[in-house]
């Protein structure tokens, strides 16, 4: 989501000021200035994962492996509202905000980073660690 030319100045400099990335982080080859996913974090942070709420609760229902514990049926027939309930209380925020929605996909779901995104699909989509986990916390 950065400019070509905002990456090429933080690469190379601009007007009196250093570069923003080391020689590590960048490199250019034949005119195309390459970029590591560190670099880029490190000097615009984290990159963002956007998705509508129907494309979020497709991949959620795709990558489910708790139909053990919650009935795939009854998944379904709330999720929506089940889905858009967590990201409010997750403060995820979804836009666009307001009461003229047509359809789940008009609304897009906004995490700050991967880390935001994984941490999130385990509340749906609970790895086996994260189980025994959550058991301990509740012993």
């Amino acid at each position: 989501g950065i400019s070509p030319v905002t990456v090429k100045q933080a690469c190379s400099g601009q007007r009196n000021t250093p570069p923003r990335f080391t020689s590590d982080e960048c490199r250019k080859s034949k005119g195309t200035w390459l970029v590591t996913r560190q670099g880029m974090e490190r000097v615009y942070g984290m990159a963002k994962i956007k998705m509508t709420v129907d494309d979020l609760y497709n991949y959620i229902c795709e990558h489910n492996t708790i139909s053990d514990v919650v009935d795939m049926a009854d998944l379904k027939e709330g999720g929506y509202k089940r889905l858009r309930r967590a990201l409010d209380w997750n403060r995820i925020p979804v836009l666009p905000i307001g009461d003229n929605i047509t359809s789940w996909g008009e609304q897009t779901a906004i995490f700050r980073s991967q880390r935001i995104f994984d941490t999130f699909m385990e509340i749906w989509n609970p790895s086996e660690d994260y189980k025994a986990q959550s058991v301990q916390e509740l012993i």
